[in-house]
């Protein structure tokens, strides 16, 4: 069909009826198509995201809506910042300013080279960290107060001052001293120029002074012999050293000095005794230690402080002796020893013991005859002032038999011997001193005929 235009004031209507229409097609930018039933339907022109319509009258109007951050719309760039031309929308120069840049955000790929210059430093921003190792050169350094120049002479000492960061910032010259004042031992002094006058070192009294390569050397003439059988003539080189129990003694006479040496007396001491407890009788008592002089006097000292002393003493050497001695009360004894010059020693401790030695009350011999087979019991007995043991030291009991070490008791069964045999045995007697006395004795193990019984 052809198209003729339709006026402005007609209607749908108008323009159904001209054209004998019924339907018209919509179409839309995507080339999608819909029909709209003239008579029928209605078309209706609605905004989308941000858009709005609004029909009044014969007149649709659409408008959009501001933008926000979540929904498009309309939106103005602030000249100051931005500038539109054509619908392009650029940033002005300094359209961005400090505010609007986030901290931390640009790095050094943004930043142009030399770009940085000394207006962005902060006073005091560079510190040592920053500088490389010797990088700041004298054309670097300012220059202070000191004049540049030579200082110190051969009389004159220059004198420089650093401050604390090790710059020089004062350089003068102090005047030189050309004396050197001496003195001797009885404070006089003189004064010595130097550089036109000498020190001079001199000797006297048979002292001669050298000097070589800056030292001097003091050598004593006069030699003397320092003993009767010393045969060639030296000196003390100002020293005598003392041995051990060697005291020197210096008298002044005068000038002519006398020195006397005196040996002193070396104490005796005590290492040993043996024995080291003893019974009450008449003992012997072997003393072992050093320095004994002559035959020094002993005492036996006990802890009452009654003091016994030896019936005899003998000085087999310096380092023994031998006592006889006689305690006749039991305890503990302290021993002293006093040499004849007077050095005497006293043991630190009570080392040597008295107590009755151990007795016997079993006579010694045949303890009696045993049967074969048989278990007769026999016992020894003995006493002292402390507790006693029983001990076999040599020979043999009769098989089957043993000795009770505690009461002296032998007893058991024999183990039915085929011919008489006579058992000799010792039993040691002991205390709790240690003082020991032996005894002997013997059991006879009697057979009858042909081991069927004992013929008494």
């Amino acid at each position: 069909m052809s198209f003729t235009p339709v006026g402005t004031t007609d209607t749908l209507e108008t323009f159904r009826t001209r054209y004998n229409a019924t339907n018209i097609t919509i179409v839309d930018d995507a080339s999608g198509t819909v029909d709209i039933t003239l008579a029928t339907d209605s078309l209706k022109i609605s905004g989308g995201t941000g858009i709005a319509s609004a029909i009044s009258g014969d007149v649709i109007t659409l408008s959009a809506s501001d933008a926000s951050t979540s929904a498009k719309g309309i939106a103005s760039f602030h000249s100051d910042n931005f500038a539109v031309s054509s619908g392009a929308v650029t940033i002005k120069d300094g359209g961005i300013i400090r505010a609007e840049i986030a901290a931390d955000a640009i790095d050094g790929t943004k930043l142009a080279d030399n770009a940085v210059n000394s207006e962005h430093y902060t006073d005091g921003s560079i510190d040592t960290a920053h500088i490389g190792d010797d990088q700041v050169t004298a054309a670097k350094l300012a220059n202070t107060s000191v004049t540049a120049a030579t200082y110190g002479s051969g009389s004159a000492i220059p004198v420089i001052v650093v401050d604390a960061q090790g710059r020089i910032t004062g350089v003068s010259t102090a005047a030189a001293s050309s004396d050197l004042t001496i003195s001797d031992s009885s404070s006089t002094t003189e004064v010595i120029t130097l550089g036109s006058e000498h020190l001079k070192f001199t000797g006297s009294g048979g002292v001669t002074a050298t000097i070589s390569s800056g030292t001097v050397t003091y050598t004593f003439d006069n030699k003397t012999k320092v003993s009767s059988n010393d045969t060639t003539p030296g000196f003390l080189n100002g020293k005598l050293i003392a041995g051990t129990g060697v005291t020197f003694t210096e008298a002044n006479d005068g000038g002519n000095e006398t020195l006397t040496i005196t040996a002193a007396a070396a104490k005796p001491t005590i290492t040993s005794i043996s024995p080291s407890v003893i019974p009450n009788t008449a003992t012997t008592i072997v003393i072992t230690g050093t320095n004994y002089v002559l035959t020094p006097n002993v005492d036996l000292i006990a802890s009452t402080g009654v003091i016994t002393q030896p019936n005899t003493i003998v000085r087999n050497s310096a380092t023994q002796l031998t006592i006889n001695v006689t305690l006749g009360t039991d305890g503990d004894y302290f021993i002293r020893i006093e040499n004849p010059d007077g050095g005497a020693v006293r043991s630190s401790s009570a080392i040597l013991g008295v107590s009755d030695a151990p007795t016997w009350s079993t006579a010694s011999g045949s303890l009696g005859d045993l049967a074969a087979g048989g278990s007769t019991s026999f016992a020894v007995s003995g006493s002292s002032d402390s507790t006693v043991r029983y001990d076999l030291v040599s020979g043999s009991l009769p098989s089957g038999y043993s000795l009770n070490t505690a009461t002296g008791a032998i007893t058991g069964t024999e183990n039915n011997a085929t011919s008489e045999t006579t058992f000799n045995f010792t039993i040691r007697l002991s205390d709790a001193e240690s003082q020991e006395l032996n005894r002997a004795f013997s059991i006879t193990v009697t057979v009858g005929m042909a081991n069927s019984g004992q013929f008494n």
